[in-house]
């Protein structure tokens, strides 16, 4: 059961780990076991970790876009026959990881200017990696269901010590304009 380097080096969905027959026969189709699958698991764990009635809705959410984005990478040529998208390259999956990651990467920046722009100050990836890729997907997902209800006396008290937060790093950055000043 050797890798294949050339078609592991691919970009993301497309690859699919070497496991035994016994272990895949339960993999459905369109969640095989690839790094994309893997690694919505690994975040599931972790946000049924944190909070389980939140993490059970976002479920089928999570399983739907990475069954979704494997199918996508498989067969966008016939998903999408004439796709105004397609990258001149001979693998189909490749130019739609390559327009993925593309997208991720632009994403990524827009988040460092928005951060740079409106909040004057470096996004939480730059303090804590873990946190700016575990726990921010679920901190969003949990803002919605603060908006639909869910756990009002959570809401309060998160948003209590976010507004103390912020009012301490005002101090601080006030303190430090002053020190330039004088």
């Amino acid at each position: 059961m050797a890798l294949n380097l050339e078609k592991q080096l691919l970009f993301g969905t497309n690859i699919t780990l070497p496991l035994p027959h016994s272990l895949t026969a339960y993999f459905p189709t369109s969640l095989p076991p690839t790094l994309g699958t893997i690694s919505t698991f690994a975040w599931l764990s972790f946000f049924y970790a944190l909070d389980p009635w939140a993490a059970l809705p976002l479920t089928p959410l999570l399983l739907l876009f990475t069954s979704w984005a494997h199918t996508l990478t498989h067969n966008a040529s016939s998903l999408i026959p004439s796709s105004p998208l397609s990258l001149p390259t001979t693998s189909t999956s490749y130019s739609t990881n390559t327009i993925a990651f593309a997208i991720h990467i632009i994403s990524w920046l827009a988040q460092f200017v928005g951060h740079g722009a409106f909040e004057k100050r470096a996004p939480a990836l730059l303090d804590n990696l873990v946190q700016a890729v575990f726990l921010a997907p679920f901190f969003v997902w949990l803002e919605v269901l603060f908006w639909l209800g869910y756990r009002p006396e959570l809401r309060k008290r998160v948003e209590g010590d976010v507004g103390r937060e912020v009012e301490r790093v005002k101090r601080e950055r006030e303190t430090k304009s002053g020190k330039k000043a004088s």
